[in-house]
């Protein structure tokens, strides 16, 4: 499954870089983060995830939604 899970102002993951949301669950990849700018792709992301980016993973129902809750 895929899915688009929106970083919202005061989400304790702004600020974490996409390796270490990764990390929490081994059945989650990040795929990219869409910005105002577009779609960016993982591996091409510098810094940290930000207040207002759409997170776009890929993953188990239960991953996703594990996701979504941390947000």
């Amino acid at each position: 499954r895929t899915g688009e899970i929106l970083v919202p102002a005061g989400s304790p993951l702004a600020g974490c870089d996409l390796a270490s949301v990764m990390s929490r669950d081994p059945d989650l990849v990040l795929i990219g983060v869409r910005r105002d700018d577009g779609l960016t792709r993982w591996h091409e992301i510098e810094g940290t995830l930000r207040e207002g980016d759409i997170v776009v993973a890929m993953g188990s129902s239960a991953s996703l939604a594990g996701l979504a809750a941390s947000m």
